[in-house]
């Protein structure tokens, strides 16, 4: 029994890296906010946080047809430095009855070439 446990604890110590996520290059976060009546407006904010260098990124905003961009555009590119916030806002208008849909796709790459998608 002993050497049963002492080969797990040998085996989970010597695997260790293989268990190690790397941090991801680019952190997001994403706002929707407005006024949730019909024909209402809304505001898109969603804030880019590198975690690398970033060599090149581009984000896109895909809506459905019941959206509206009121102010702003629907996409961004750029660079970002490590530890450079980015905050991206468009706003929109309701101009059909609800149910729509909102997309934020981002993807790049690293300065040392590593590319992300989320």
């Amino acid at each position: 029994m002993r050497l049963i446990f002492v080969s797990s604890l040998l085996f989970l110590y010597f695997s260790q890296p293989l268990f190690i996520h790397a941090e991801e290059p680019i952190s997001l976060e994403v706002l929707f906010d407005g006024v949730s009546v019909q024909y209402g407006g809304w505001v898109l904010t969603v804030t880019l946080m590198a975690n690398s260098e970033i060599a090149e990124i581009q984000l896109t905003v895909e809506k459905s047809e019941g959206l509206e961009v009121t102010a702003g555009k629907p996409f961004w590119e750029g660079a970002l430095p490590l530890g450079r916030e980015h905050v991206f806002e468009i706003s929109m208008s309701l101009v059909k009855p609800p149910p729509q849909t909102l997309t934020v796709g981002i993807q790049g790459r690293t300065e040392n070439g590593r590319q992300f998608k989320k």
